[in-house]
């Protein structure tokens, strides 16, 4: 063969292949989707139908394993519950400490006793300095932790809600397969009966029922998933100078001892 012949044999199939343009992988595509849909025409339909029901089964570990956390954040907000209770308590305590000594010292006395021992008004603001400074850092971990306690709850009641899903939708999914197994049996009797318009209308209404069935599978497996809030950092501020000032400000004006 000639340089001339094959520069004429190449120069048109690249003329047939621009002449093709983007319709080349139109083509293609579509011999591949009639692929696949004559070897799925092929399959038996009770074989589609055990498939369902295992995929239906699948389902089983996932709803296990949610009940699983579901039981674990059930324990984990209890005992966070208890430790928030617990913490409020203490905090009122350190609260009313606070203004009973802020209320004291803005009484301007030369000295105070408590529990049978005197002290100077500078003693008393120097401790009045340390436990406001401990109460401050008090007051913003019971803050976090009923935000963590409000976050878990939020978390544990989307879960009971998905589980409760999941499990209607399994439900839902286990009479939709055994409702198809009944027309496959239909079918089947139609079938030795010659009668091959039924079989032919029944098929056709049950694949599409499967491929319905699979659907809401393939998105039932996929439901529960949730994030773990994190809590963030406290930011604990030094006390101010005029430690008085600094406790009126922060419980507001007009708060005294009760």
């Amino acid at each position: 063969m000639t340089l001339h012949r094959i520069a004429t044999v190449a120069g048109g199939a690249v003329v047939v292949l621009g002449l093709m343009g983007t319709g080349l992988w139109s083509y293609l595509q579509t011999a591949g989707q009639r692929a696949v849909a004559t070897v799925k025409e092929n399959v038996p339909i009770d074989f589609e139908i055990d498939r369902a029901r295992r995929m239906v089964g699948n389902l089983v570990p996932e709803i296990r394993r949610t009940m699983q956390i579901i039981a674990q954040e059930e324990v984990e907000a209890e005992r966070l519950a208890a430790q928030v209770q617990q913490a409020e308590r203490k905090l009122a305590q350190d609260r009313q400490l606070v203004l009973t000594l802020k209320t004291d010292l803005e009484a301007a006395r030369p000295k105070y006793e408590y529990g049978g021992k005197t002290y100077t008004p500078q003693q008393l603001r120097q401790d009045l300095a340390a436990k406001f400074a401990r109460y401050q850092v008090a007051d913003e971990n019971v803050k976090t932790l009923g935000g963590m306690l409000q976050a878990r709850e939020q978390r544990l009641a989307a879960t009971r809600q998905k589980l409760d899903t999941m499990v209607a939708t399994k439900q839902q999914l286990e009479i939709q397969v055994e409702h198809l197994q009944v027309r496959l049996r239909q079918i089947e009797i139609a079938q030795a009966a010659g009668d091959a318009r039924l079989d032919a209308t029944q098929v056709s209404e049950a694949r599409t029922l499967i491929d319905e069935i699979q659907t809401r599978l393939e998105v039932a497996e996929r439901v529960l998933h949730a994030e773990a809030a994190q809590a963030g950092e406290i930011a604990i501020e030094p006390p101010a100078v005029d430690i008085v000032q600094q406790v009126q400000a922060y419980f507001g004006h007009g708060s005294r001892a009760e």
